[in-house]
C-alpha cells in the first residue's frame, strides 16, 4: 500500500479552516481531554502534537508538512496498538479498539479520490479510539481506580472537556 502522496484539495467556496478535514481536527480534543483527566502525559503529548501538526498542515496545505503529518498519524495508530495490546484483550472494548485500529488504517490509506473525505473520518475514528484506549489503559494500570473505560463516555470526558474549556477561557 505505501504512504499516500500529497493531494491538492478540490476547489471550494469554504475558507480553508472550515473544510471537513480541518474541522475534524477538533475531535483531537476528546483524547486530549481524556489524557488530562487520567493524567497520562505521554499519550497527551503524542495526541496533542498530532493534532497541532495536522491542523497546521491541513489549513495551510504546506507540502513540507505532509510527511510530518503522516509520521504523527502513524504515531497515534502505533500508540493505540500498544495500548490495545497492553490492556490484554480481557474486555470487549479491547476487541472494539482493534476494529477501530484496522478501520483507522483503512481510512488513512484511502485512494487519492477519496482522500479528503476519508482523512476527515480518520481524525474522528482515531480520536475516539485513542480516548477509549487511554481510559482503558488507565484501568489496566490501576484496577482500583474505580473508573472503568466506559465512564469516559458518561462522566469523565464531559468533566474533562469542561475543565479544558475553562482553562482556555
Amino acid at each position: 500500500m505505501g504512504r499516500p502522496r500529497h493531494v491538492q484539495p478540490p476547489p471550494s467556496r469554504l475558507p480553508a479552516w472550515a473544510a471537513p478535514k480541518n474541522l475534524s481536527n477538533l475531535s483531537f480534543l476528546i483524547p486530549i481531554a481524556t489524557a488530562i483527566a487520567y493524567q497520562h502525559p505521554v499519550p497527551l503529548a503524542i495526541v496533542a502534537a498530532s493534532g497541532v501538526v495536522s491542523t497546521i498542515y491541513h489549513v495551510s496545505e504546506e507540502t513540507v508538512l505532509h510527511d510530518t503529518d503522516y509520521v504523527c498519524a502513524y504515531a497515534v495508530v502505533g500508540m493505540n496498538t500498544a495500548l490495545c495490546v497492553a490492556s490484554g484483550f480481557a474486555d470487549p472494548l479491547d476487541w472494539l479498539g482493534l476494529v477501530l485500529i484496522v478501520l483507522s488504517l483503512r481510512l488513512l490509506w484511502a485512494p487519492d479520490e477519496l482522500y479528503f473525505t476519508h482523512h476527515a473520518y480518520w481524525h474522528v475514528v482515531s480520536s475516539v479510539a485513542t480516548a477509549l484506549f487511554i481510559a482503558h489503559w488507565h484501568e489496566a494500570l490501576d484496577p482500583y481506580a474505580g473508573r472503568p473505560a466506559r465512564a469516559v463516555l458518561d462522566d469523565v470526558l464531559p468533566a474533562a472537556l469542561a475543565e479544558y474549556t475553562a482553562l482556555l477561557l
